[in-house]
């Protein structure tokens, strides 16, 4: 592979892959409900470019904080992922 800064990024991630896949839907409704109540109108495809970005990066969070706070249980939920 190429040694490049998103090659990185996805390797030192890729760990958080389960859970993002576990997390993303209702991440991406939340982000849904946020954008219906925007009092600005801002056009659908701005929600659709910023809604996966957004939610790789707010799983990533959270897994990081589930797995600081609750590793043992992190472990056994996640199959040892």
């Amino acid at each position: 592979m190429v040694e490049t800064k998103f090659f990185e990024f996805l390797y030192k991630n890729s760990k958080n892959s389960f859970l993002t896949f576990l997390i993303h839907s209702p991440i991406i409704l939340i982000l849904w409900l946020m954008y219906k109540t925007l009092p600005a109108n801002i056009p659908y495809y701005i929600y659709w470019m910023l809604a996966p970005p957004i939610t790789v990066y707010l799983s990533i969070i959270l897994a990081k904080y589930f797995n600081k706070l609750l590793p043992r249980f992190a472990s056994i939920a996640l199959g040892g992922r």
